[in-house]
């Protein structure tokens, strides 16, 4: 179709194709750009092969159709036909000129039949097709099918390797092949893609979608989107980043239990504007609300605490104050209501970056990974490759040598203190501690001045709170004071309905809040609102036994394992009991440590047994002589060396390794068969018969007392013995001197049956 310019009309063009040309030759035809799409956009788009001389092989090509064009008649266009009319067109003298390339016969004939008519060989048809042209394919469909197949099956499953793809492609050509032959045995088989071919279709429909189908949003956009612009400030103490990351370092919390408690956590909040360290915080547990908290404590306050501890630190931590705005991670314990209230009341902003997005926060990941290649990766008991790749050398961390928890502490202060702030930082070009020294010298350093108001802010935030006139109760706990409530409660009870009031002439406050130490919670801080402060109320007296030093987690665990165990938990005894119980369990956990208990005991009580210490009821007085000055001598109190022991004088037993007990219990057995043995053979009767139990004469004392002739026995006496003696009456009066005197009983006395009477 044609288009008038002026008009814009369409119009026919011309039936021969000569008058087109002339046209466009003239000018008075111009061609338009298409606006369809595809290949045949691009096709339309290419420049006219019209304007510039024919190159080499499209004159060739061009004089020798034009030869093949004059010829009267062509009787056959066989390959041999046709390679002798080359041979003898190539021999004219105006084909001279091209003799630097003879075409062959069959390559003639096909120029013949594709580019152009008889009488019409445009120029344009004489370019050079190589690798323009449809070809057909070199495999067929199959072959392209099982490529994307295998690159889809890869990227729709997280688990799926190219290894599995390439596996699966071969089984299933494997089936293929084999149903083919089973229906034709000369069957040729498929050609199936390579490994190269699969790995790189995989590699090309790699993308966005692809990604974000099978490892996620967050991996895509890690991978596919341009990173912004991070964290800029403009000044000290205006953006301070909080990260905690696990150590690459097992530790032992107890040096003298030798038990390993874990890898670490350590916190540590870092400065923007001059790359330096704030404060630093190593626990054994998960960062929780307390564990904030003391970071923003140790942020606002000066550390020289550090150097009185690791005494060989050549540099301590200098840079404190209050930040203005920090940087934490969606973490619960820094989206919770308690730490939004204590930063809402220190002044200090809290932004919370995009999640799983470590790219904004890539200032604090690029310390942390220093810190692990200057101090956890060199201390002892270090992980400093994965976890798969240690376990495949059979290296377990926990096992081999370890460092304790004062040595990881002075390792990681020193690598902070005279290693990373003294070092040059790339991204400020000079040493973060000297940053810090140029930045704060003759300013003002903003702090948070009441310690006790920041440590109040910052406890667990406790909403719903009433007061009256006996204290508040939170979780069970109560707490008063009578001199504070006396104080507050007229104030805070001032505008509560009476309606909402106990009882007639019992004034309370309800709606209030306060904050708890989760590490303590023997007391309870009440927010005042219309003074904009803190007032901290004890435990009650019958509340305060149980609950002292007492952290809140271990006692939710103590209700919930007595509501388990179906106890009471309500009086102050029932909670002693509780706690007396765990801290046994505790104790038991660890039997080492009991058995240790007990052997110092045992040497505390025979010190104490020496010293006189131990005594009962014994108060003892001295007085020293005074002197001129006034300074008396110390005297030295004598040390009773009689000691009253409550044991009955029995030694305590030692502890014995389990061969001696053994050995001491066979001792004791064998003590007890030769008893046994011994009372069995006094039992046993005497072979010649004469001392057996059964022979032994009884005692009878009416035996052993009578003779054969009594009468002569008692003549044999003496005089007065006998029968022949008779008592008088004479004989029967006694003395008065021997009546009345000492050895008046021992006369004798009358004669009865032949028997003398004496005392």
């Amino acid at each position: 179709m044609l288009r008038h310019e002026g008009t814009n009309r369409l119009e026919l063009p011309p039936t021969s194709w000569e008058a087109i040309e002339k046209a466009h030759e003239e000018g008075r035809l111009r061609r338009l750009p298409f606006e369809g799409k595809g290949h045949r956009a691009r096709k339309a788009g290419r420049e006219d092969p019209r304007p510039g001389p024919m190159k080499p092989d499209e004159a060739v090509r061009k004089a020798y159709l034009d030869a093949w064009d004059a010829e009267p008649k062509h009787t056959s266009q066989s390959k041999a036909a046709m390679d002798r009319w080359v041979r003898k067109v190539s021999q004219r003298p105006d084909f001279r000129m091209y003799s630097y390339w003879i075409p062959g016969g069959v390559s003639v004939a096909r120029w013949a039949r594709e580019r152009g008519v008889l009488g019409h060989r445009p120029p344009e048809e004489m370019i050079d097709r190589r690798g323009k042209g449809k070809r057909a394919p070199r495999r067929d469909g199959g072959y392209h099918k099982a490529l994307k197949t295998a690159a889809l099956w890869y990227w729709s499953l997280d688990t799926r390797t190219p290894e599995q793809a390439v596996n699966r492609i071969n089984v299933v050509f494997d089936y293929l092949d084999a149903r083919r032959k089973r229906t034709n045995r000369k069957a040729r088989k498929r050609q199936r893609p390579s490994d190269t071919a699969i790995r790189k279709k995989i590699k090309e429909v790699e993308c966005y979608d692809t990604w974000m189908t099978k490892w996620g949003g967050a991996r895509a956009v890690e991978r596919w989107h341009a990173v912004g612009e991070g964290l800029i400030a403009t000044k000290p103490l205006e953006i301070v980043i909080f990260d905690h990351t696990k150590s690459d370092a097992w530790v032992i919390y107890d040096p003298v239990r030798k038990l390993v408690r874990g890898r670490p956590w350590v916190t540590l909040a870092i400065d923007v504007f001059t790359r330096i360290i704030l404060a630093c915080f190593v626990t054994y547990r998960r960062p929780c609300t307390s564990t904030a908290t003391e970071l923003v404590m140790r942020i606002n306050q000066p550390k020289n605490w550090i150097k009185d501890k690791f005494a060989h630190l050549e540099n301590g931590m200098e840079a404190y104050g209050k930040a203005t705005r920090i940087v934490v991670d969606h973490e619960w314990a820094h989206k919770g209501p308690s730490f939004r209230q204590g930063m809402k009341l220190i002044g200090t902003g809290v932004e919370w970056p995009r999640k799983r997005n470590p790219q904004a926060k890539a200032i604090g990941e690029k310390i942390f990974d220093t810190i692990n290649k200057l101090c956890f990766h060199r201390s002892a008991g270090s992980v400093p490759l994965p976890a798969h790749i240690l376990r495949r050398w059979g290296y377990d961390p926990s096992k081999t040598k370890t460092a304790s928890t004062e040595e990881f502490e002075a390792n990681l202060f020193k690598a902070i203190c005279d290693v990373y702030q003294m070092e040059p930082h790339p991204a400020i070009g000079k040493a973060p501690l000297q940053a810090w020294r140029e930045e704060t010298e003759g300013r003002h350093i903003p702090v948070v001045d009441n310690i006790a108001y920041l440590k109040a802010a910052l406890g667990r935030v406790k909403k719903d709170i009433t007061l009256d006139k006996a204290g508040l109760v939170c979780n069970g706990v109560r707490y008063h004071d009578q001199s504070i409530v006396n104080w507050l409660l007229p104030e805070l009870a001032r505008g509560e309905p009476i309606c909402s009031q106990r009882k007639a002439g019992s004034a309370k406050a309800s709606g209030l809040w306060g904050t708890i130490d989760p590490e303590n919670i023997d007391h309870f801080n009440l927010y005042v609102e219309g003074r904009n402060r803190f007032v901290t109320i004890n435990a009650a007296a019958d509340h305060a036994e149980y609950v002292r030093d007492l952290p809140e987690d271990v006692y939710e665990a103590m209700k919930a394992a007595n509501k388990a165990a179906n106890k009471a938990f309500h009086s102050p005894a029932d909670r002693a009991r509780t706690r007396n119980e765990l801290c046994r369990m505790m104790e038991k956990a660890v039997p080492a440590r009991q058995v240790e208990a007990r052997l110092n005991q045992h040497r505390l009580r025979e010190k104490l047994a020496d010293l006189g210490m131990l005594q009962r009821n014994i108060v003892k007085f001295e007085e020293a002589p005074s002197s001129v000055d006034g300074r008396a001598r110390p005297l030295a109190l004598p040390v009773d060396l009689d000691r009253q022991r409550e044991d009955r004088g029995r030694p305590p037993k030692q502890h014995r390794s389990k061969k001696a007990a053994q050995a001491q219990k066979a001792a004791i057995r064998h003590k007890k068969v030769q008893a046994a043995i011994k009372a069995k053979q006094c039992d046993q009767p005497d072979p010649a018969g004469d001392n057996s139990p059964a022979q032994r004469p009884q005692k009878d004392w009416d035996t052993l007392l009578k003779v054969p002739d009594p009468e002569a026995f008692m003549n044999n006496l003496g005089p007065g013995w006998g029968s022949t003696a008779r008592a008088t009456p004479e004989d029967t009066q006694v003395s008065e001197p021997a009546r009345n005197g000492r050895n008046g009983l021992n006369t004798l006395m009358p004669n009865r049956g032949g028997c003398p009477s004496r005392e």
